[in-house]
């Protein structure tokens, strides 16, 4: 994907850290409607990343800072 990296993960979730009024994280994989959405605009869609690619959701850190996350 083009935001699985530990390193984002590791930042997203230190900002995220004592934030009052959070629930939760939920992270979630590349979803294709986007193409959908270019062809309804007669636009061409092209990623800058495969979208074939195992996504690693990176759970860990969020965990760690005492932050609920869920992988959907």
């Amino acid at each position: 994907g083009v935001n699985d990296a530990m390193s984002t993960a590791e930042q997203t979730a230190a900002l995220l850290e004592g934030a009052k009024n959070l629930l939760r994280v939920e992270l979630l994989p590349y979803h294709f409607t986007a193409a959908a959405k270019y062809e309804m605009v007669a636009k061409s869609y092209a990623p800058t990343f495969d979208p074939a690619r195992p996504v690693e959701f990176h759970e860990a850190p969020y965990q760690k800072r005492g932050i609920e996350v869920r992988t959907l």
